[in-house]
């Protein structure tokens, strides 16, 4: 089992970049190795999501439940879980935290990402786990720069 977390300061509403991580279909655009996304299944606050993702020369595909909802402390959040995938689990957080206004940054947000993941009896994961750290950065990096993009 992996365990690995990342986070970003962003000058955006926690609403803008929590929209920007729910809009899957349009993660081929701008998420480095994504090569398909889909919708399967949308019931309020809970998608069924597919994504396909071509790696080191590997093309996967798997399907997440993510739910959206908040924590007690009133951050918003993104839970993942893994349906359907090579993998023999994927779990995911991702949390949106408001950050205080201020005249330089009226709107901010401090956003985190933790993936766990168990290859299992997937074999290719065993030579990928140490691409796993620099692949969820790259994750990170890609929506930090697509908010800059569609809000900046």
């Amino acid at each position: 089992m992996v365990k690995v977390e990342r986070s970003a300061l962003m000058a955006f509403a926690p609403q803008q970049l929590l929209a920007l991580v729910e809009d899957v279909a349009r993660y081929p655009e701008f998420m480095p190795g994504c090569v398909g996304a889909s919708v399967e299944n949308a019931d309020g606050g809970c998608v069924q999501a597919g994504l396909r993702f071509k790696f080191a020369g590997i093309t996967e595909s798997f399907l997440t439940e993510n739910v959206m909802g908040q924590s007690s402390n009133g951050d918003a959040t993104l839970q993942m879980r893994l349906l359907r995938g090579p993998f023999k689990s994927l779990t995911g957080e991702w949390r949106f935290r408001a950050l205080g206004e201020s005249s330089l940054a009226p709107q901010a947000c401090k956003v985190s990402l933790v993936i766990t993941l168990d290859w299992g009896a997937w074999s290719p994961g065993r030579l990928l786990s140490p691409q796993l750290d620099r692949a969820v950065g790259n994750v990170m990096q890609a929506f930090t720069l697509r908010a800059a993009q569609i809000y900046g």
